[in-house]
C-alpha cells in the first residue's frame, strides 16, 4: 500500500521547510538556512539502518520480542499440562487392560501432537507478521525517500550495502529518517496496522 501522492507531499513540503539548520546539513547563511549543505545527483540510503532506527522498526521489533516471549509462555503451560497428564495416565495402566491403555495413550499422543502443530503454525504466523510489518514499512517510505531525494536534486538513489565505499556527504539517510517518523511514526496509527498477538492467535 503506498501513501497518495497529494495527501503526503504537502506535509513533506511543510516538514521540510521546518527543519532547523542543525537537522539538515550544517547551518547556512541566514538565506539558506532551511537547505542541505550539499546536492548530491546520487543520494545514498541505509534502508536496514532506516528501518531499525526509525519509529516504526523500533516498534515491530518491542512488539515482535513480547509476541515470542507469550508464545513460550503459552507453549510452556501445554507442556506442563500434558506433563500431569502423563503422569496420571503412567498411574491408571495397572488398573487398565492393555488395549484400554494403548487406547488412551494414542489418544493422549494425538493430542500432544496436534497442539505441537498448532503451536509450531503460530510461530510461523508471527514470523509471517513480521515480514508484512516490513513490507508496510517499505511501501510508505519509497514515496518518501524519492521526495526527500528531490529535495536535495538527486537524480539517483541506491541502497548503501550494494555500494562498495560510500562518501558519508552522499547518504540522506538521516533526513529520510527524520521524515519517516514524522510521516508514519510508529505505524500504530495507519489503517493496516496489526497487532502480533492476534494476527498469530496467541493468548496474552
Amino acid at each position: 500500500m503506498t501513501i497518495r501522492k497529494f495527501l503526503l507531499e504537502p506535509l513533506t513540503i511543510l516538514f521540510l521547510a521546518i527543519l532547523p539548520a542543525t537537522s539538515f546539513g550544517q547551518s547556512q547563511g541566514p538565506s539558506e538556512q532551511f537547505y542541505p549543505s550539499v546536492s548530491p545527483e546520487v543520494a545514498v540510503v541505509d534502508y536496514q539502518s532506516l528501518y531499525l532506527r526509525s519509529q516504526f522498526g523500533i516498534r515491530v521489533a518491542s512488539e515482535y520480542q513480547e509476541a515470542q516471549l507469550s508464545l513460550r509462555a503459552e507453549g510452556n503451560y501445554y507442556s506442563e499440562l500434558f506433563e500431569d497428564e502423563e503422569r496420571e495416565l503412567a498411574e491408571k495402566k495397572d488398573n487398565l487392560t492393555s488395549s484400554e491403555f494403548e487406547l488412551l495413550v494414542e489418544d493422549f499422543d494425538s493430542r500432544v501432537e496436534s497442539r505441537r502443530l498448532v503451536q509450531d503454525g503460530k510461530g510461523i504466523a508471527l514470523s509471517e507478521w513480521e515480514n508484512r510489518q516490513q513490507e508496510i514499512f517499505q511501501a510508505y517510505v519509497t514515496t518518501i525517500i524519492v521526495q526527500v531525494a528531490q529535495f536535495f536534486g538527486s537524480k539517483l538513489v541506491i541502497q548503501r550495502d550494494l555500494t562498495v565505499w560510500t562518501d558519508e556527504s552522499l547518504d540522506i539517510t538521516p533526513y529520510v529518517l527524520a521524515q519517516v517518523n514524522v510521516t508514519i511514526g510508529d505505524g500504530t496509527g495507519l489503517s493496516d496496522y496489526s497487532n502480533p498477538l492476534e494476527f498469530a492467535g496467541i493468548a496474552e
